[in-house]
This record gives C-alpha cells, sequence and structure tokens, in this order.
C-alpha cells in the first residue's frame, strides 16, 4: 500500500495539480500533508534539471502571497535558479522563442566627470591588483570583486538610501540585489564566469521577476526593474517591466586599444548610474501611489503628511536626473549630487537612512 507521502507526491506532474495542493495547505491540512508538500518542493527546486524554479514562478504568479511569504518560500526550497536553461525560460515566457528574440534598447548614459571615474577606475585597478584583470578571471568571484569595485562607488552617492541586500547570499545565483530604504527593489546584478549565453538570460529573467514580485507583495508596483548580467567578457543591461524584457547590446570590459577600454568602462559606469537613478525615481513614485491606496483603502478625507514628503522627494530626484543627463562639467555634477541629497532631505523622516 502506498505511503501517505507518496499519496501526496504522485499527482504532483503539472501546474493544476501543484496549485490544488498549494491551496489546500493554505487553508485546512495536516502537518504530514504540508511536510510532504515541502520536501516535494524543496527536492524539485535542487533538482539539477532547473524545473523547481519554472514551478516556484507559476506557484507566485498564482496565488497572491505577502513579501514574508514570497521570501519564506524563495529562501527555504532555494530554488537553484542558476541550473535553469532557455527550455525553461520559454514555458514561462512563450514569447520569446530565442534569447536573441528579446527586444533591445539603448540604457540613459549620465554625464560622469573626471573626478568620479578616477576614483571608480581606481578602485578597479585595487581589486585587480587583490584578484586578478577581469579579462584574466577565471570564476564567478573574481568577476564579481570587480563589479563590486564600481557599485560601491556609485551607491555611495546615494547616502544610504539605496543598499544592498545580497552580497552572495543567493548561493551563486544572483549577487547584487540593490533596494530603496531596503524595502523596494530598483537593481538586480548577476556575475558569471562562461556559460551558455541563452542559460544566463534564463537564470536573469527568472531572478527579475521573482525581485517584481517581492515588490509588488509590499505594495510597491515599479514600472520598471533593472538588471545586469556581467562576465568576465560581456555586460548586459536588462529591464523588465512585469510582462517582458528588454536588453541592451553588449559591452566589452576590457579591450585592445587602451582608448576604447577607457571608454567602455566609463560607459558602463554611466549605464549603472543611469539605473540607480532610474530606480530611485521610479521608487519613490511607488510609495507615493502606495500612500495613495492606503489613504482610499482606509477612507481618509487627506492624505498622510507623508505623501506630501514623498512627493517632495521624488521632484527633486527627478531634477536630479535631468541634472545628470544634461550635465558638461564637474559644476554640473555637484548640482547633480545636490539636487539628489535634497531628495534624501525630503523623504519621510521615519524613512531617512541612518548612516
Amino acid at each position: 500500500m502506498p505511503s501517505q507521502r507518496q499519496k501526496i507526491l504522485t499527482p504532483l506532474n503539472s501546474d493544476e495539480e501543484v496549485t490544488r495542493v498549494f491551496v489546500e495547505m493554505s487553508s485546512e491540512y495536516s502537518t504530514q500533508r504540508q511536510a510532504s508538500f515541502e520536501a516535494y518542493m524543496s527536492e524539485l527546486c535542487n533538482d539539477p534539471s532547473g524545473q523547481g524554479g519554472v514551478y516556484l514562478v507559476k506557484l507566485l504568479r498564482t496565488h497572491s502571497l505577502s513579501f514574508e511569504n514570497i521570501v519564506d518560500l524563495r529562501k527555504r526550497f532555494v530554488p537553484s535558479f542558476s541550473n535553469m536553461e532557455w527550455k525553461h525560460a520559454r514555458q514561462l515566457w512563450p514569447q520569446y522563442k530565442y534569447h536573441t528574440s528579446i527586444p533591445e534598447f539603448t540604457p540613459i548614459e549620465p554625464y560622469i566627470p573626471k573626478s568620479f571615474a578616477t576614483e571608480v577606475f581606481r578602485a578597479i585597478e585595487e581589486a585587480e591588483v587583490d584578484t586578478c584583470p577581469l579579462n584574466a578571471a577565471a570564476d564567478e568571484a573574481k568577476v564579481v570583486a570587480w563589479m563590486q569595485a564600481i557599485l560601491v562607488k556609485i551607491s555611495n552617492l546615494f547616502n544610504g538610501t539605496i543598499t544592498n541586500d545580497a552580497v552572495g547570499a543567493s548561493k551563486g545565483r544572483i549577487e547584487f540585489i540593490y533596494m530603496v530604504l531596503e524595502l523596494c527593489v530598483i537593481v538586480v546584478l548577476g556575475g558569471k564566469c562562461g556559460g551558455i549565453a541563452r542559460n544566463n538570460y534564463a537564470q536573469m529573467m527568472t531572478e527579475l521577476e521573482g525581485c517584481a514580485m517581492q515588490n509588488v507583495s509590499r505594495g510597491l508596483h515599479l514600472d520598471i526593474l533593472h538588471g545586469v548580467l556581467a562576465s568576465q567578457s560581456e555586460w548586459y543591461f536588462w529591464t523588465y517591466d512585469g510582462q517582458g524584457f528588454q536588453v541592451s547590446e553588449v559591452i566589452v570590459p576590457f579591450h585592445r586599444n587602451e582608448k576604447q577600454e577607457v571608454l567602455n568602462r566609463l560607459r558602463i559606469t554611466s549605464r549603472l548610474l543611469g539605473q540607480f537613478l532610474n530606480g530611485y525615481c521610479s521608487a519613490l513614485c511607488a510609495f507615493i501611489q502606495r500612500s495613495e491606496e492606503v489613504g482610499l483603502q482606509q477612507r481618509q478625507e487627506q492624505f498622510h503628511p507623508s505623501h506630501r514628503k514623498w512627493q517632495e522627494a521624488s521632484v527633486l530626484a527627478e531634477q536630479a536626473k535631468v541634472k545628470a543627463l544634461s550635465a558638461k562639467n564637474e559644476e554640473d555634477f555637484a548640482v547633480f549630487k545636490s539636487l539628489l541629497n535634497q531628495s534624501f532631505d525630503a523623504l519621510p523622516e521615519e524613512h531617512q537612512p541612518q548612516l
């Protein structure tokens, strides 16, 4: 006679069956049934085939879960997104027959003055002395060290308002998840060393949707979530709008021509800053929208005082972005930083970053 575990696991061969059991778990279920389901999902998500990641995303799409539940699922089941391949991406996003079918876009490139570029390039040199030149990287850890050299300099411009929530915490799936006020994911970055391009794409797409779901579960609806897929030889910049993806043309971080190499690295730095700026502005809009929705739900005659603060911070952030895109010299860049700092100061008091 089959065991209770076998009875539960045997039918879970389709999306419908997995969903049915998931619903039963959330209503009336026995401890044994819940344990059996979790064991099944854990095995599935850690299966080298990568199919578990597909099931997890489909579950999260089907059910409106709280942020805590989504994070709990991702942490406990530890889906091995690093094992996902393009065939799995096709199940989740059938509109893309090939990875080259994803539409291309051109990221914004804010002005980078000589002083800031010098800081970034010095940090890169220090990282390469400590590890190795990027083009000689033999593993992802060295690629990540190179990425971090740039990211630290850029995140410092945001005075603790944007912080990294992931540094290596996702067991090799993704290396950096930058969040505004530790609440809203805006940029997801993954470092690779080799691998098949289409499979790397599949992993990035899954991570972007997973992070977008976390934002939505917190009532934060970003218009665009940004991503970066970087290796020792290629950098791709991504966007995800909740429906589909876009990816930039490739930028190579090193070149036989020294001037071209400097230009390429400057463009990488500029595009990263652009992602942070876009993400910060989008996050503030999401906070404003959430504040308005809460006011409507509570039938308030007027918005909470924090609503006006969110709006002030948002206006200043947009002004800072405009200045960064139009800047021509060090003085313009200083104005951009001043506007950005004014935006931080305008945030609701309870959300002021603690430095």
